[in-house]
Parts: C-alpha cells; structure tokens; sequence
C-alpha cells in the first residue's frame, strides 16, 4: 500500500521537518525519508495523532470525495451512516436541514450511526451477563474504535481473545441498512474519525467509503447546497 492509499499520508512539500509528529506518535509510526517525515502503514493505527499535532498541515486524511461523487453520479442507491457528532461542526443547521441537504448531494436516505451503538451495546451487554453466569473473571475490550482494535492486533497480540466478538457500532449501523433497504445498496459514512477509513477498507461489503464533515462541508459547497435556505 503506498502512502496515499492509506487513510493518513504525508503532504511531502508541506513537511517542516519538525519531528513533532515523530516524538508524539504512540507507536512510533513516522519514519524519515526524503528529508519528510513519512507514516509507516505497517505500524500506524490511523489515531490521527499527527495530523493533530502538525503545525504546517502536512499530515492530512485520505481524500474520498471524488470517490463519493463517483458513486453518485453511478446512480447506485447510496445511504449515509451519519454520526451524532455533526450538530458540534454544523451547529447552524437544524437535523432536519441537515438530513435534506445531504439528500440533495444523490443520496437516498440519511440514519444516525448511534443506532448502531445501542444495538452493539445490547449484544456486548449479553456477552458480558453469560460470562458472568459462568462464573468467568475475564478481560473484555470494546472494539467500538478501530483505532484501538488495530493498536491490540498489531501491538499486543496476546489479547486479541479479549477484543469483544462484537461490530463496531459503525459496521452494526451499515449491516442494518443493507438488512433493511438490500444488499445493493452503497453506505458512506460521515462523522470526525479518521480510523473509519481502515473499517472502509477492510469491509467493502458493508461500508463503501468514509467522509470527514470538512468534506461534507466541501462537497455542499460544491453542489452550492445551503441548507440554512433548505425547508425539509
């Protein structure tokens, strides 16, 4: 996998060869070659670690916007997996605004990932009720983030038995969509997570691709899409 086909990448010509990205990256994940400071996809985690602490932006997501309009203008049914976070980065618009104007980019039908939370929720509640019925004193972990999955899998093997059998609450969201509306259908998913690209990734047969809200952001402005002028 090259540097831009992994969810993180290195703007070479933005690089300040700063180390700061280098001394705060928890898995030592940063290497220098070239004179900048390149993500070794092997090691990271997609945390998105140094892309916050970059001062000269040269850390950035992957871009999947293009990908996103492709799949729209392909006329597949598409639905997007939205997370509950968006009311803290589009604080102006009512969720009524909000669902329309994301309508209005080709997009079917608009469901809050949080739906698939409380039902990752129950199942994990489940498992831990049998297990205490046998008795067992084991360590259980969430693999609500796929950050931290992917932190237990490559940096402490030794308790990936303990990662709950469980979907993220991201992965349960889009198996309902396709449950409900057909297996054809595409899913995309917008909300603050870097790491949910690596879900995207690995899981093309539930999630299609994974969106910030910048890139919502842009794609509305692209459409000249306000939904401030929107009447649901």
């Amino acid at each position: 996998m090259s540097n831009r086909d992994y969810p993180l990448h290195t703007v070479q010509n933005d690089c300040q060869d700063c180390y700061k990205c280098v001394r705060r990256c928890p898995v030592k994940a940063i290497k220098i070659e070239d004179n900048s400071a390149m993500i070794v996809p092997d090691l990271c985690i997609a945390c998105g670690t140094c892309y916050k602490v970059c001062p000269a932006k040269a850390k950035q997501p992957r871009n999947d916007l293009t990908r996103a309009k492709y799949l729209v203008s392909s006329g597949k049914e598409i639905y997007v997996s939205l997370a509950p976070s968006w009311i803290t980065d589009f604080p102006e618009y009512t969720a009524e605004q909000m669902i329309a104007a994301i309508r209005r980019l080709g997009i079917r039908g608009v469901s809050e990932t949080a739906l698939g939370a409380q039902e990752v929720t129950s199942q994990t509640v489940q498992i831990l009720k049998d297990s205490a019925a046998r008795g067992e004193k084991k360590l259980f972990i969430s693999t609500a983030c796929p950050a931290v999955v992917e932190y237990v899998e490559k940096y402490l093997p030794e308790l990936t038995p303990c990662l709950t059998n469980v979907a993220s609450p991201l992965l349960a969201h889009c198996r309902m969509l396709k449950d409900k509306f057909g297996s054809q259908i595409e899913t995309i998913f917008i909300g603050p997570c870097i790491a949910k690209k690596l879900e995207a990734d690995r899981h093309p047969d539930l999630l299609s691709l994974s969106l910030s809200f910048s890139d919502l952001r842009q794609w509305l402005k692209d459409e000249d899409i306000d939904p401030a002028t929107i009447k649901p």
